[in-house]
């Protein structure tokens, strides 16, 4: 018995239900800030994140050309992309180099950046995967326009390929999250990129 009428098991036990009741909230909260249901649409005038279902990897413009998944790094504009819309298509501008995603509209071409969203292969669908996950389709394509995760890749991240049938390709998902910006906050990003030609 201690000095303050408890035993020394009952003090661990204590102590332990402190720690369990401080990791529970700690989970509940990494839940609820995550985004693990698909999308039906994408909010035109906000800024998202596509990670991979690869895990740990997130698409990423790699200066002003190319575009690569590398690892998820919350702080890095390179991996944050401002969505609008032409029509019923979504068209993605990259936050950091202010150019746009270039799709593919043959199998394992690698995507890539470029200054003018009209061609068809620069618009996307958002289409559903496996109830969980999303995939982005160039506008264009049957088959083959599916944004894909490829293992491969060079300068140190891996290629984004077009890919045939996103909705049974692992590489071909992503989970998508809105981030989380004022207004104000996604002007002052949008004019602080290089200006598209």
């Amino acid at each position: 018995m201690l000095g303050n009428g408890l035993n020394i098991n009952e003090k661990q036990n204590i102590k332990m239900k402190r720690i369990f009741t401080h990791l529970f909230v700690a989970v509940l909260l990494m839940l609820s800030s995550t985004s693990w249901a698909q999308l039906s649409s994408l909010e035109v005038g906000q800024i998202y994140r596509f990670e991979s279902a690869r895990g740990g990897r997130s698409l990423r413009a790699d200066g002003f050309d190319d575009v690569h998944t590398k690892t998820t790094d919350l702080n890095d504009k390179a991996q944050e992309w401002y969505v609008t819309k032409d029509g019923d298509y979504y068209v993605l501008r990259n936050v950091a180099y202010g150019k746009y995603l270039k799709g593919a509209l043959t199998y394992y071409v690698d995507w890539a950046m470029t200054d003018d969203y009209s061609a068809t292969e620069n618009k996307f669908h958002l289409l559903v995967s496996n109830s969980t996950l999303n995939t982005l389709k160039t506008c264009g394509s049957d088959n083959y326009g599916h944004m894909h995760d490829d293992n491969n890749g060079d300068n140190g991240g891996y290629n984004v390929v077009g890919w045939l049938n996103g909705d049974t390709n692992t590489g071909s998902h992503w989970t998508i999250t809105k981030l989380d910006y004022t207004a104000e906050q996604i002007t002052e990003l949008l004019e602080m990129a290089p200006t598209v030609a």
